[in-house]
Formats: structure tokens, C-alpha cells, sequence
């Protein structure tokens, strides 16, 4: 079985949502122009406070990404 190697500047650390909005939309973009379709992001520990507040950052992300609510 043959491995596709990742390009140097994907492996990191999963997105987190620590980091500046824009900075997570263009790691998530690089990583949809390599043909990845799905992303996992952490709220975890960003001091959201409730699952409103996780939501409620998740929903910025997927607005900023162009992704419909499901």
C-alpha cells in the first residue's frame, strides 16, 4: 500500500479555537485544497464558559468557513 505524504506545513497540531478566526479559516482552507472534507475543532478549554457559548463559537467558524447550519 502506497502513503500519501502530507505537505510540511499541515502537520500541526488540530485547529483550535484559541487562535485568531481568520488564522483557523486559512488552516482549515489549506487543508481543504489537499482534499480533506471534514475537520474536527476543539472548544475545549477556550473559556466558553456553556454549551451555548461552544455553540455559539462554532457557529462563527461555520459562517466564516461558507458552511450551512445542518
Amino acid at each position: 500500500m502506497r502513503r500519501m505524504a502530507a505537505p510540511p506545513r499541515l502537520l500541526q497540531p488540530p485547529p483550535r479555537l484559541d487562535k485568531k478566526l481568520w488564522d483557523l479559516v486559512d488552516l482549515i482552507g489549506r487543508w481543504r485544497e489537499t482534499g480533506a472534507s471534514h475537520v474536527s475543532i476543539n472548544t475545549m478549554n477556550c473559556g466558553l464558559g456553556s454549551v451555548e457559548g461552544h455553540l455559539s463559537a462554532l457557529d462563527v467558524v461555520a459562517d466564516a468557513l461558507g458552511i450551512a447550519a445542518g
